[in-house]
C-alpha cells in the first residue's frame, strides 16, 4: 500500500506525505525487512525530493524534506553495514551512529531549506 500511496498524484500530496511518514516510522522501529523495501523502492523515493504542487500554497516542502532525509538514512546505513561497523538494524537506540547522521541530515536540511526560503 506504501508503494502506491508514493505513486500516487500530485493533487493527492497528502497522502504521499502520509505514506512517507509512516515509511520513516516504520525505517527507525522496525525490523531489516522494512529496509530491504525501502531500498527497493529508493528510486521512487529520489524522484520525490523533486516534488512540486502550487495551489495557492506550495505543499511539496515536506514531501521534499521528508524523502531526502529517507534517502539521506538508506544511504548511510547502507554504508555502514558495507564496512562492517553496522550489525544491527534496529535504530530506535540514540547512541546508534545512523540515528546521529540521520539527526544531522535531518539540521542540515532545514537550514538550507532556512536558508531558500528567507
Amino acid at each position: 500500500m506504501i508503494d502506491k500511496r508514493l505513486k500516487d498524484s500530485d493533487k493527492n500530496w497528502r497522502q504521499v506525505y502520509k505514506a512517507l511518514v509512516l515509511l520513516d516510522f516504520l525505517l527507525n522501529f522496525v525490523s531489516e525487512n522494512v529496509i530491504k523495501y525501502a531500498k527497493e523502492y529508493l528510486v521512487v523515493i529520489k524522484i520525490l525530493e523533486e516534488f512540486i504542487y502550487l495551489d495557492r500554497k506550495e505543499h511539496g516542502v515536506n514531501i521534499r524534506l521528508l524523502s531526502k532525509d529517507i534517502t539521506a538514512h538508506l544511504q548511510s546505513c547502507e554504508k555502514n553495514q558495507n564496512i562492517g561497523n553496522h550489525h544491527n538494524f534496529r535504530y530506535s537506540g540514540s547512541d546508534d551512529e545512523c540515528d546521529r547522521n540521520r539527526q544531522t541530515n535531518r539540521l542540515r536540511l532545514a537550514l538550507e531549506e532556512s536558508k531558500r526560503t528567507a
